[in-house]
C-alpha cells in the first residue's frame, strides 16, 4: 500500500528497508560523495539499524537518500511498483476527453446524423488502442 506521507522515524525498518538504504549509500560512495572509511561506518549502522529513522539519517545528507516523497509521488519518480502519477493522469485524461466527446457524439446524435457518431466513437476507439498499444511498448523490459 502506498502513502502520501512516509511512516514514522520510530517504525521498526525491515531487512528490506535495510538493503535500500545500504544500495543507496554503496551507488553514492561509487559517485564519489562518500569515502571508504565512511562507507564502512555508514554501512554497519546500516545493518544494526532498528527504525527507518536510523536508517534516514545515514541518508540525510546524500542527494539519492533526500528525496521528498510527495514530490516524488507527484512526479511519478516513486519507486513503489505503482505509477499512481501516470494512473491519475491517464484518469484525467480519461475524463476530460470523456467530458469533450460525449457531448458532441450525444448532439451528433440527437440530430439525426447518427452515421458521424459512430465515426467519432470509432475514431476515438482506434485512438484509444493505439495510445494503449504505445504506452505497455515503453513499459516493457528489453529483451536479452
Amino acid at each position: 500500500m502506498t502513502s502520501l506521507f512516509p511512516p514514522a522515524p520510530s517504525i521498526r525498518c525491515s531487512d528490506a528497508d535495510r538493503e535500500r538504504t545500504v544500495a543507496t549509500l554503496r551507488d553514492e560512495s561509487a559517485a564519489g560523495r562518500l569515502t571508504t572509511d565512511e562507507l564502512s561506518g555508514r554501512l554497519d549502522r546500516a545493518f544494526a539499524a532498528k527504525t527507518l529513522g536510523d536508517l534516514r539519517a545515514l541518508v540525510a545528507d546524500l542527494p539519492e537518500g533526500n528525496v521528498n516523497p510527495i514530490a516524488g509521488l507527484v512526479t511519478g519518480v516513486v519507486r513503489t511498483g505503482l505509477g499512481i502519477a501516470r494512473v491519475a493522469l491517464w484518469i484525467g485524461a480519461g475524463a476530460a476527453a470523456l467530458g469533450v466527446v460525449l457531448p458532441i457524439v450525444v448532439g451528433l446524435a440527437v440530430t439525426g446524423n447518427d452515421t458521424a457518431a459512430v465515426a467519432v466513437l470509432g475514431v476515438l476507439a482506434v485512438l484509444g488502442v493505439l495510445v494503449w498499444v504505445k504506452a505497455h511498448r515503453r513499459s516493457r523490459p528489453p529483451r536479452a
